[in-house]
């Protein structure tokens, strides 16, 4: 109640119970640290001292399972600090799968959720910090990828936005 004597309203997350406050938590994370598909801000730069080393197959089933491999490489002279999101058992990432054009077809997460729990990985010169998963096309959109060419990035999650080259992917039915 408030000083005049009317009912003072009590703020909607006063009354907010388990999932709504995690949901609440979620979001307010993803608007703090970057956009709500988990990538960070678009002017985001990573480190010009890390090399990134992306490997997957050159050639992958529609709808099948495949491995990804990425290495961060220090190559300055000096210590690289870097802040990663996940967990250092599993630090998160996205591959993006493009038309050989470049306009982007289907991102593949590595994660279900893209809460930012970072972690700090600190890099000695030419040290390397090695990550990978097995992933599903089509990903969490659930659209087929049809057969064809396509050219594959994977954006590793974080303070930076840390982005590998692309290869091309040839998808079979």
């Amino acid at each position: 109640m408030s000083l005049n004597g009317l009912a003072t309203p009590r703020p909607p997350y006063g009354r907010m119970r388990g999932p709504q406050l995690l949901w609440l938590a979620a979001v307010s994370l993803a608007c703090a640290c970057g956009t709500p598909d988990g990538i960070t801000a678009p002017g985001a730069k990573a480190s010009q001292s890390i090399a990134v080393g992306f490997d997957l197959p050159a050639t992958v089933p529609s709808g099948g399972t495949f491995p990804v491999t990425i290495t961060l490489t220090n190559t300055s002279a000096a210590a690289v600090i870097l802040e990663l999101a996940g967990k250092p058992e599993r630090t998160y990432f996205n591959l993006v799968v493009m038309r050989l054009t470049g306009d982007t077809v289907l991102t593949v997460p590595n994660a279900t959720s893209h809460l930012r729990i970072a972690h700090v990985v600190a890099l000695r010169p030419q040290q390397q910090f090695g990550l990978g998963d097995e992933l599903v096309l089509p990903g969490a959109t659930q659209r087929v990828l049809p057969p064809g060419e396509y050219r594959v990035r994977a954006e590793v999650l974080g303070r930076d936005r840390i982005v590998s080259a692309t290869k091309r992917l040839t998808v079979t039915p």
